[in-house]
């Protein structure tokens, strides 16, 4: 098994730099030449371990949208001087997801739709990077304003929200991929993390600068049909009946309780509780729910 990780590993990471390097600048030459300007661009915020692989996956499968796995667009912007070269790496990273057979962290995200490695025609084009991109905002909030003069079109913002002690939980743990057994010290630096992640998300919606749409994860698992077509509205795009059933076929139909996998001692669940206290969008949240 540790060999055909290792071996997949340096697979993976050939691909990128095939497509990166090598394939890039065909990408950029088709999005000036071939390809109408999309609509608009999306981006996600929020936090790791929050579902926000299979959303993404999921709009990755609408024939209008493309959806890259991580590039990382808020960090990496600064590389490029045209929209058309964001837009050739974001399809590049596009290409390398669909080489690893749409593999993450143990788990399959395709969804069988026959447009995860294509689109039918371009309207919304972004990035998954949920964690990353409010950690980065946190530090320098005005990238978004950077991102979208580079794009020149509007930005929509997916923001999804779970419970914070499943969220603290599962990245003290290093997620699926690694399962340690957390410290009462590593899981104290994971709160920190997340309520820093939220203090960045609040202002930004505070500022209202910019569209946005909110969920749960809780929520959108338990009813992944109806949430999937509230942010097709959202971005404007039609969803059909088909495109809606694969979605609901692709989710789980319960979330991982995380928070049940650690030790807590009583003044973190206090300390948890009372940040959570903070927040209108999280009122409804508890260490019991």
């Amino acid at each position: 098994m540790q060999v055909y990780k290792f071996l997949f590993h340096q697979y993976s990471k050939l691909m990128h730099f095939y497509f990166h390097q090598l394939k890039a600048s065909t990408y950029e030459k088709k999005f000036q030449n071939e390809l109408d300007a999309p609509q608009s661009f999306v981006l996600f915020l929020g936090y790791p371990r929050s579902g926000h692989t299979l959303l993404g996956s999921m709009l990755n499968a609408h024939p209008d949208v493309m959806i890259a796995h991580e590039y990382h667009a808020l960090q990496k912007q600064r590389q490029h001087k045209t929209a058309a070269s964001l837009y050739s790496h974001l399809l590049a990273q596009n290409k390398w997801f669909s080489s690893r057979g749409y593999r993450w962290t143990g788990y399959s995200y395709a969804i069988p739709t026959g447009w995860q490695n294509g689109t039918r025609e371009l309207k919304v084009i972004g990035d998954k990077r949920g964690g990353a991109s409010s950690r980065i905002l946190h530090k320098e909030p005005e990238r978004l304003d950077y991102l979208q003069q580079l794009v020149e079109i509007p930005l929509k913002l997916i923001i999804v929200h779970r419970n914070p002690f499943d969220n603290i939980a599962t990245r003290a743990r290093g997620g699926n991929y690694y399962r340690r057994k957390p410290s009462t010290e590593r899981i104290n630096k994971e709160i920190i993390r997340h309520f820093r992640d939220v203090e960045t998300i609040d202002k930004i919606k505070k500022q209202q600068k910019y569209d946005y749409i909110e969920l749960t994860h809780e929520d959108f698992i338990q009813n992944p049909g109806i949430n999937i077509s509230k942010i097709c509205d959202f971005l404007e795009i039609t969803a059909d009946h088909d495109y809606i059933s694969i979605c609901e076929q692709a989710t789980h139909s319960s979330g991982s309780k995380s928070r049940n996998k650690v030790s807590w001692t009583k003044s973190q669940i206090q300390q948890i509780n009372q940040q959570i206290s903070r927040y209108d969008f999280l009122k409804d949240y508890t260490f019991e729910e």
